[in-house]
């Protein structure tokens, strides 16, 4: 985040006043201080059905899962706790749910904050001092009036005032040994005359810093950027135009976020460049973009000191955010949970699945044990027939108590968006370019496996070229394929899928129309349009 002197204005010197009042001052920086680590009674009707959330995932969940050998349990719950974190910071800042996040990502002094008064045609929103600060993420949005907030690791909401805001800096660290990136989550300004209604900004810590602030702190700030980078809806990256292509060191943390989607990349302070120079940049970057297989929707120039862009058209930007802010707006989070718990019932569908063929097995010997077995090896076998038939019965029952956990979690979640008037209809985000009168169809092909109870059919058909089926299943382990014509079932990987299709849960859905190649009796070739 980029904060030394919000509503300040680009003054440096104005910038050293307004920190004044909170580091000059002990007093005044340890009342600060006691304002941002306070922790509220959080007693109101909201709260109350956050508990039951909290109890329905800390305490009934994990005592259900103790007791079964279903794998994935454990990473399951830690998925639910991390989306009951979110779930929290929705409740204290329901404004950030029914949005999408455009986070402007870079390293330290590519210029974000000028960057973002001039895209957000607001002047004075963030300062444009060059000096190093705390790392902590920033959101910018439309509210009801013009304030800023904070939010504590302890989920306590406070208002602060520019003169507080800008006194959180590592100029507070120097001052009191103290970060603020430890006690403050994040920080909202809210302006009632923004541009965008469906859009927050959100302005990332530098994932590099200064030589002068040493390793531990620079790595504590690329954690953090990595963290709130990941989250976001799109991505506007900024690179200074000095560099000539996008550095090494940008590629690699780009990478390391395992984000799905295409970026904006924006060269930026392209005022110091002639403008012959600013397109063999824009080159240079595409290529080498190209080269390591990242996936962008342009790149483009930019200079925030004459408010001019650099493109085809010079007006990428502007109509990348005006597309997106056409996007249908929801909360997520329910559609996450239910993600989750099909992730477990999947787990649970191949835990059993494997009990139950064993015990197949077992029940072919069974018929002939009289004869082959002894008196004792007869005990061992019915001893051994009896757990397996119980671990079935015990994972039949969890699963059954995990579904009553899953319908009471949203349940309470539906109540608690009522109440904060958060829409939970099923989301749709438009994508830069996703025009879908423009948008030419393509046909993608899959690997698939045939399933063995099936294979007998495949010689009974005299056409093994494009036999049409559906999408019967799609899951966290692949998608599942019906022929029903020919009695086919097949499976495409999720290795398979994300050669393709990153996000392939959220592209295919059960119902729709595939294209099937046999290739032999185990093996065919799925072709999905999208």
């Amino acid at each position: 985040m980029d904060i030394n002197g919000l509503m300040g204005g680009g003054n440096e010197n104005l910038v050293q006043d307004l920190r004044s009042e909170y580091i000059k001052n002990p007093e005044k920086g340890m009342e600060l201080l006691a304002k941002l680590v306070s922790k509220e009674k959080l007693d109101d009707d909201v709260m109350l059905l956050l508990k039951k959330i909290e109890h329905l995932i800390k305490e009934d969940f994990l005592e259900i899962i103790k007791k079964t050998e279903v794998s994935g349990s454990a990473k399951i719950h830690s998925e639910l706790l991390s989306l009951f974190n979110v779930l929290e910071d929705i409740i204290r800042f329901p404004e950030l749910e029914n949005k999408f996040t455009v986070t402007v990502g870079g390293q330290f002094s590519s210029g974000k904050s000028k960057f973002l008064n001039s895209i957000l045609n607001q002047k004075k929103l963030l300062p444009e001092s060059t000096e190093p600060t705390t790392a902590i993420a920033t959101y910018i949005l439309k509210g009801s009036k013009n304030g800023i907030f904070a939010l504590n690791y302890h989920r306590s909401k406070a208002e602060i005032d520019e003169k507080a805001l800008n006194a959180i800096s590592h100029e507070f660290n120097k001052k009191y040994k103290l970060s603020f990136s430890h006690i403050l989550k994040l920080i909202t300004i809210e302006r009632e005359n923004f541009e965008y209604n469906n859009l927050i900004f959100l302005d990332t810590p530098g994932y590099s810093k200064p030589d002068s602030l040493g390793a531990k702190q620079e790595e504590t700030d690329k954690l953090i950027a990595k963290k709130h980078i990941k989250t976001a809806d799109y991505i506007i990256w900024l690179v200074d135009i000095q560099t000539g292509t996008i550095p090494k060191n940008d590629i690699e943390f780009i990478k390391s976020l395992s984000y799905d989607e295409p970026i904006l990349f924006v060269i930026n302070k392209a005022d110091k460049k002639m403008e012959s120079d600013i397109y063999k940049v824009i080159e240079a970057s595409k290529a080498d973009l190209d080269k390591q297989e990242i996936k962008y929707i342009d790149v483009v120039a930019y200079s925030s000191k004459s408010h001019k862009e650099y493109s085809k058209n010079n007006t990428v930007i502007k109509d990348f955010l005006t597309e997106i802010e056409k996007g249908k707006v929801s909360s997520y989070i329910i559609n996450n949970f239910e993600k989750i718990f099909e992730e477990y019932r999947n787990n649970y569908e191949t835990e059993t699945s494997a009990l139950r063929s064993i015990r197949n097995v077992i029940h072919k010997i069974s018929i002939k044990k009289d004869d082959v077995l002894t008196d004792e090896e007869k005990d061992r076998f019915d001893n051994f027939n009896k757990r397996e038939r119980e671990k079935i019965n015990i994972l039949k029952k969890s699963k059954e108590e995990i579904d009553k956990i899953q319908k009471d979690i949203l349940k309470v979640l539906n109540e608690i968006f009522k109440m904060l008037n958060i829409k939970i209809l099923s989301g749709e985000k438009i994508r830069f370019g996703d025009n879908k009168k423009n948008k030419k169809s393509e046909l993608i092909k899959f690997k698939a496996i045939i399933d063995a109870k099936t294979e007998k059919y495949v010689e009974k058909i005299a056409d093994w070229k494009n036999i049409k089926g559906s999408i019967k299943k799609v899951s966290s382990l692949g998608v599942f394929i019906d022929v029903p014509k020919y009695k086919l079932e097949l499976y495409v990987s999720k290795k398979e899928l994300k050669k393709e299709l990153n996000c392939f849960r959220d592209l295919l859905s059960e119902g729709m129309g595939v294209s099937v190649q046999l290739l032999d009796a185990k093996n065919a070739v799925v072709g999905i349009v999208l």
